[in-house]
Parts: structure tokens; sequence; C-alpha cells
């Protein structure tokens, strides 16, 4: 009786470490499936953003132009649950705010993205 907890003891202690850096694997690849996915839409804003009027414009075959659209349509919102524009295209800057979906629930919180790149906040 006492070799069978023993061994059970012995399972449970190598599961565990053998765990843990497994969830944290997963962590990771979420968050380099966020990245890529935002590193993937920010140059399609950089050729939407229309200076002559200061908006992201939809361009013909380009629904990734349209703001709403984006939302609705690329991706869906299990990778990206939010995207909040604070400044459209003004002079040719704009500033994006995206938020990882369930599929993305990694250590990301956000990426905040503007006409000269991506930050992002709480990614390993």
């Amino acid at each position: 009786m006492i070799e069978i907890l023993v061994v059970v003891a012995i399972i449970a202690i190598l599961s565990a470490i053998i765990l843990v850096p497994i969830t944290e694997q997963i962590k990771r690849a979420k968050d380099a499936n966020f990245k890529t996915m935002v590193s993937s839409i920010e140059p399609s804003l950089r050729m939407c953003c229309d200076t002559a009027t200061g908006q992201i414009q939809n361009t013909p075959g380009g629904d990734i132009c349209a703001p709403l659209l984006l939302k609705a349509f690329y991706p869906d919102t299990t990778v990206l649950s939010d995207i909040t524009i604070i400044q459209n295209c003004i002079d040719g800057n704009f500033d994006i705010i995206f938020k990882p979906g369930l599929k993305n629930t990694g250590n990301c919180q956000q990426a905040r993205c503007s006409q000269s790149g991506c930050v992002y906040t709480g990614c390993l």
C-alpha cells in the first residue's frame, strides 16, 4: 500500500515539474500569434492612411482599410477582441490599440500601433 502511494506521489511531482514549463510555452506561443497578427495588419494601416481626409480609408478590394469592416472581418474576435482608433490619419500619423482575443490569452495585454510601428504591453 505504501509503495503505491510513493509511486503516485512521484508521478504527481514529475507531472507538476513538466506542466509548468509547458503552460509557459503555451502562453509564449499565444503571445507570438498575437504579435504576428498585429504585425500583419500594421503595414496595411500605413497603406490605407489617407492624408487628404485624415481617415483610414476603405480602398477597392481591401476591407482591411475600413475600421468597422476591419473589426468585423479580419481577424475574428477570437484573435483580436477589440480595435480602438485613438487618432485617425492626421498628417499621416495614426494611433490604434489592438487587444488580444480569446485564442490569444497569453501575457500580452495590448498592442499600440502608430505610423512608426507597434509597442506591445505585457508580452514576453
